[in-house]
């Protein structure tokens, strides 16, 4: 008989733990968004990074300050 391999890296490790930070709270954020603004040396989503150290700060931020503080 000739079995379909059903079990892989994505079925025993990141659905489950996707489903798991779901159920906490967090939100999922697909690479494949036209929207997503990734800084790919630090894998930090700019476009959910700069709200939140806007809100933090109690101020706006430029999008070249979220750089150099990226860079940082």
């Amino acid at each position: 008989m000739n079995y379909v391999k059903i079990f892989n890296e994505d079925t025993r490790v990141k659905i489950p733990a996707t489903i798991q930070f779901l159920r906490l709270g967090y939100d999922y954020q697909s690479l494949k968004n036209d929207d997503v603004d990734i800084d790919f040396n630090t894998k930090i989503f700019v476009n959910r990074f700069k709200p939140s150290l806007e809100k933090i700060n109690g101020r706006a931020l430029t999008y070249d300050k979220i750089k150099s503080i990226l860079e940082f």
